[in-house]
């Protein structure tokens, strides 16, 4: 097979498309038998060509064919027609999705390649004529109003928590649930084989994954058939409501997802004195101590002995004092 073909050329008039091969080769596709009526553009997803017919106000979407330039009969293929509305004039393909604009209408259709689905119809000029894609957005020409009007396609895409946001437990320890989350399109439909980084952005945790046992900072994971990546997020050495920070980003992707978790103090075993041991005083007089453990302040009065030494202090994890 040859495969060096990069263009076709579309006849409305002749209801034809020229392939060209190289500069001093061409080759004819006659659609005289075929479907099309007045076809105006054609795009390649990698696998078919799409074929603007403004006649039929649809695109055709057929295998593209192997081998040297030949003339291909629509008609004989398994050819789709996929209905776009008034006046389809361009195609693009972003990667996706197919882009279609429409001359004397204010619409941009997007179609998704893997189902046909129509998922998308966007408001750019009435006048719109030719569409091409940089990697990043579309550019639309309109010809109405002497404009090019740039849709921008690189962040219809986004990472969204779909579980473990929220969670709470002791510091240093793994979170009940993994963090979870999704990549999906504007749609809503999910994005499957997609890398995603996930980050400990705040706090002095670590995660680790189904893939990526030791603990880290930073693991990329791809989603699976359902658009989803998970961690698991073993929590810092600091206690604080919501210190604890995940978060899972996608390159060329705006919209990114943050879990938040909280990490409470271990509970208390023992009370250290700080300060305020062994002093003496007269009988009635108020003595501050410092119980350490939880920085309570304790206050406590001497009792009516007149051996200060048999006066104790005696404290639980709350911090209350009696004297004994």
């Amino acid at each position: 097979s040859d495969d060096s073909i990069t263009s076709f050329r579309a006849d409305g008039t002749k209801r034809k498309l020229y392939p060209q091969k190289k500069i001093t080769e061409q080759g004819e596709l006659n659609f005289d038998s075929s479907p099309l009526t007045r076809p105006v553009d054609i795009a390649f997803d990698g696998e078919n060509m799409w074929v603007v017919n403004q006649g039929g106000d649809e695109v055709i979407k057929f295998p593209a064919s192997e081998g040297m330039v030949t003339i291909v009969d629509v008609s004989k293929e398994n050819f789709e027609r996929i209905g776009v509305g008034n006046n389809p004039s361009a195609i693009a393909f972003d990667g996706e999705n197919m882009w279609v604009t429409h001359s004397g209408t204010k619409n941009v259709t997007k179609i998704r390649v893997s189902d046909n689905e129509i998922v998308q119809t966007i408001s750019a000029g009435r006048g719109q004529q030719g569409i091409a894609f940089d990697g990043t957005s579309m550019w639309v020409i309109d010809e109405d109003e002497d404009e090019i009007i740039v849709i921008r396609v690189a962040n219809v895409a986004a990472v969204k928590v779909f579980s473990g946001d929220n969670q709470s437990a002791t510091i240093n320890a793994l979170l009940t649930n993994p963090l979870v989350v999704q990549m999906t399109d504007s749609t809503g439909a999910v994005l499957a084989n997609r890398e995603v980084i996930i980050t400990v952005d705040e706090g002095d945790g670590t995660i680790t994954s189904p893939t990526v046992l030791d603990p880290r900072r930073s693991i990329i994971e791809v989603t699976d058939s359902e658009g989803k990546a998970l961690v698991f997020f073993t929590l810092g050495s600091r206690s604080g409501s919501g210190n604890n920070r995940v978060k899972a980003v996608s390159t060329g992707v705006d919209v990114e997802a943050t879990f938040i978790a909280s990490a409470n103090p271990r509970p208390p075993d023992k009370v250290n004195i700080a300060s305020g041991n062994n002093q003496q005083g007269a009988v009635g007089q108020l003595i501050v101590v410092h119980a350490a453990k939880d920085g309570v302040l304790g206050v406590v009065v001497l009792g009516d002995t007149s051996t200060a030494w048999r006066n104790r202090l005696t404290s639980h994890a709350h911090g209350a004092h009696r004297l004994k």
